[in-house]
């Protein structure tokens, strides 16, 4: 039953921060990347809801990472609504015990901003996720960049268009959201 209500609250969240106008459209006439990223929110909570012993986390934030994927790779874009859920959640679940490494990482992050090498939605994504992961999200962003790295190289002929840095960003958060149960 846990898993159904999962599966379902996933669905909705990845609907409504994905700025998909109609539900009900999306079960007539599903697209394929649609489709994808919220099989692959699904998959990532059932597998957190048998790994972690507190999946709360990791359920709510699990369709807001796909549905921040999916805009970003669409829109290039980063919804201030799915910034403040992940804020919101971290707060929560951590306290304020990390808010010395978000300020740090947000005011670090904004010069690479104000140079124009990364979005600022990306800053504002990396410095609520740091109110959760604390120290670990050096591991997170390390991921996260050899990950982009990799994409930048293997995809042809394109090299002088933006790249979206959040599916990286978040495929680096859902690594920590694993690897803080194993810390």
């Amino acid at each position: 039953m846990k898993i159904l209500i999962t599966l379902i609250f996933a669905y909705f969240i990845f609907m409504i921060l994905s700025g998909y106008p109609d539900c009900r459209r999306f079960l007539r006439r599903p697209r394929g990347k649609e489709i994808i990223f919220l099989l692959s929110a699904c998959v990532f909570n059932c597998a957190a809801f048998c790994l972690l012993r507190d999946p709360l986390p990791a359920v709510i934030f699990i369709p807001v990472f796909a549905a921040v994927s999916y805009t970003d790779m669409k829109l290039m874009e980063i919804s201030d609504s799915a910034v403040l859920i992940t804020a919101a959640v971290s707060v929560y679940c951590e306290g304020s015990a990390n808010i010395v490494y978000a300020a740090a990482a947000a005011g670090f992050l904004t010069l690479f901003s104000l140079y124009g090498k990364i979005g600022f939605g990306d800053v504002k994504l990396i410095s609520a996720f740091t109110l959760y992961a604390g120290e670990l999200i050096f591991v997170s962003l390390a991921a996260a960049s050899s990950l982009a790295l990799l994409y930048t190289v293997f995809r042809k002929n394109r090299h002088d268009l933006p790249v979206p840095f959040a599916p990286f960003l978040c495929v680096g958060f859902i690594l920590i959201l694993f690897l803080k149960e194993a810390v």
